[in-house]
């Protein structure tokens, strides 16, 4: 048989890993940014070492594809770069 309150406290320390997981991470980036050392990650099963500069390249990288998506998908609206920069 299953404790109640045992699955109960189990299911919210899993709910408070990734972002406890996220923190760390952040933490983890901005360390090496600071001391100019790797970060060692994994991507895709995958266990690679990068600078922190590769890292905020990969991170935008991965953002400029999500907005994309989100364009091409009909989430965002495009705005004329004429209202974003003005005339110059």
């Amino acid at each position: 048989m299953s404790d109640p309150d045992r699955d109960e406290t189990q299911a919210a320390d899993l709910r408070l890993s990734e972002p406890a997981l996220l923190r760390a991470a952040q933490r983890a980036r901005e360390l090496a940014m600071q001391t100019g050392t790797e970060l060692v990650v994994s991507r895709n099963g995958v266990i690679e070492r990068i600078r922190p500069d590769q890292e905020i390249d990969l991170l935008w990288i991965e953002e400029a594809q999500r907005r994309l998506a989100a364009y091409r998908a009909g989430k965002v609206r495009g705005i004329p770069a004429v209202d974003v920069v003005g005339e110059l």
